[in-house]
């Protein structure tokens, strides 16, 4: 994947608003790095728009793999995501979170791939065999085990609906808090804890089913 050979970092920035003088004891404080680099980057820094695809393709493939059914359609889309990204940088809101826009537009890329695509709910991931993966001859057996078994949750998300496997990736995996799932999302943050709350649920049954968990 094109995105994946990006590979120069930009170091953190540390950026104060100078609309208002500032006592001598008061500290500046930074602006997170991706609002940092996202702003260089809208002002054309090709660099900085550089280092948001090192930072953020990661987050977004798995994100978009939630969608889709292979790991060569996820590259596809998130090639598209961050094109998107390049030419709407002008469209983002600089008092938001960048993170929150970049993944509103992954979302929304991914939903216009399916519909192009004609997906039904039946999609699911690819089974591990289908994705090119070494041979494992050679590997220890714990590490063979500890694999099949993330291969096998990674499954169990992708056979739930989008809605639940987007916020489980977005909170569990990501780690967004439940306001920030909430403003990528756009919905409240009650509906968040209550799709939450039926994506550990149903995820749960998906691993029973699977025999991973106990019932």
């Amino acid at each position: 994947m094109a995105v994946r050979k990006w590979s120069k970092r930009v170091t953190t920035m540390n950026a104060l608003a100078h609309a208002l003088p500032m006592s001598p004891k008061l500290e500046a404080v930074p602006l997170p790095e991706d609002t940092v680099l996202a702003k260089r980057a809208k002002a054309g820094d090709l660099e900085a728009f550089r280092a948001i695809v090192e930072q953020f393709s990661g987050r977004v493939f798995r994100l978009v793999r939630s969608y889709v059914r292979g790991q060569d359609e996820a590259e596809d889309v998130v090639q598209e995501v961050f094109y998107k990204v390049h030419t709407k940088l002008g469209s983002w809101r600089e008092d938001s979170a960048f993170f929150t826009w970049l993944y509103r537009v992954a979302i929304n890329t991914a939903h216009d791939y399916r519909k192009r695509r004609h997906y039904g709910r039946e999609a699911e991931l690819d089974e591990p065999a289908a994705q090119g993966v070494a041979d494992d001859r050679d590997e220890p057996a714990e590490s063979l085990r500890r694999r099949d078994l993330k291969d096998q949750v990674r499954q169990a998300i992708g056979r739930l609906p989008e809605k639940f496997s987007a916020v489980l990736i977005l909170r569990e995996i990501d780690g967004l808090a439940y306001d920030e799932i909430a403003r990528v999302l756009n919905v409240a943050i009650g509906t968040v804890e209550s799709r939450l709350f039926r994506a550990r649920e149903r995820l749960r049954v998906e691993l029973e089913t699977a025999g991973l968990l106990d019932p």
